[in-house]
């Protein structure tokens, strides 16, 4: 039997202008074991992953605030993205002792500053992503969470958390990864 996959009529997710915003950690998601192709190499290994999930400050056409997230190896080693990130966010690199383990939840109601870019998808069209992630600047005020936050539905997708089957599932080129 054949299974036939098409792309989705009419599905569009609200777009950001590119440029950089305030945004606050509303979540870090341990997304598992995951595949992720070998560096310099065809090889496909299995990582562990999590996503760190950011409301800005910059509301949607229907009122919502964006909700952006980017995917991460969990490591912090030197070269690894989490851990470049990070120090940026942070403002300062890691001692000695935060690197033997730093407890990622600590970042959940931090601030910082989100530079989002553009990008071509597979498909051809525009997509947006987190490119850069650096602490507040100063004399900005903090912002909260809002009440109407709800996890991106695309990280309950591969955590096998059930879902509205009405609900457009974004593939990671639609959410930016």
């Amino acid at each position: 039997m054949a299974i036939i996959v098409r792309e989705p009529d009419g599905v569009s997710f609200p777009m950001i202008e590119t440029g950089t915003y305030q945004g606050v950690c509303v979540e870090v998601v341990d997304m598992g074991m995951r595949e992720q192709k070998a560096f310099e190499s065809d090889e496909i290994k299995m990582v562990p992953k999590i996503c760190i999930v950011w409301e800005l400050s910059e509301k949607r056409d229907d009122g919502k605030n964006f909700v952006f997230c980017k995917e991460y190896k969990s490591s912090l080693h030197e070269k690894a993205g989490l851990r470049k990130d990070l120090d940026a966010w942070r403002g300062v690199p890691f001692t000695a002792e935060e690197l033997k383990g730093f407890d990622l939840e600590r970042v959940v109601g931090a601030n910082c500053m989100l530079t989002v870019s553009a990008y071509a998808k597979q498909n051809g069209h525009e997509g947006r992503k987190i490119t850069g992630v650096s602490k507040l600047m100063k004399g900005l005020e903090k912002i909260e969470k809002t009440a109407q936050y709800e996890r991106p539905k695309f990280i309950n997708e591969i955590l096998g958390i059930a879902h509205n089957d009405s609900d457009p599932i974004p593939s990671d080129d639609d959410i930016g990864f």
